[in-house]
């Protein structure tokens, strides 16, 4: 992996933002490339440079910042304090397999404020058996919160989340409190 080159020509390299930033959560990290934010860190956790360095054809150069990074902390800070119920800056899944990317993009469509089951996420995409799977793709969710697999709860209860049941609790009632009545 190159880092802080300075010439990053198309072809030649693939620039890849890194960024970092306080949120009530704790600190949170963000990596994106061209074609937007392609992971955000669980608070407390590191994003994975090495996984995009794999995934990547060319040669990827890490910088420090990046104007999609920038937008998405903002907007993940308006989350958390219960100003804002979704999310419109960029985001880049090129680098998540195509069964993931369609189970994440079923929890994906979970509105604001409500809960659905492993198995309601499964019958949705189509895929009646695949509740496991459902499960899977949470685990290696690269955007939670934009993706929001806290919402994801187990038919007999809260089920498992990345960054903690505390966290996912905290998630839930953030969001629940805020829902417009």
């Amino acid at each position: 992996m190159k880092k802080n080159d300075t010439k990053g020509r198309a072809g030649d390299s693939e620039i890849i933002w890194m960024h970092s930033f306080s949120s009530p959560m704790g600190k949170i990290e963000l990596l994106s490339s061209s074609k937007g934010v392609c992971q955000i860190s669980l608070p407390g956790k590191k994003v994975n440079v090495e996984d995009i360095v794999q995934l990547s054809r060319n040669a990827v150069t890490v910088r420090i910042g990046g104007e999609e990074n920038r937008k998405a902390s903002k907007q993940l800070l308006e989350y958390f304090r219960g100003k804002r119920k979704s999310f419109d800056f960029k985001i880049d899944l090129r680098k998540t397999g195509f069964y993931r990317k369609a189970l994440l993009q079923g929890v994906s469509k979970i509105p604001y404020g409500e809960t659905r089951s492993y198995g309601d996420i499964a019958k949705k995409v189509g895929s009646p058996r695949a509740a496991r799977a459902v499960g899977t793709a949470n685990s290696t969710n690269p955007l939670p919160f934009v993706i929001p697999c806290h919402r994801v709860v187990a038919s007999n209860g809260l089920g498992g989340y990345g960054g903690g049941l505390p966290m996912k609790r905290k998630l839930l009632r953030l969001e629940s409190e805020r829902i417009e009545k």
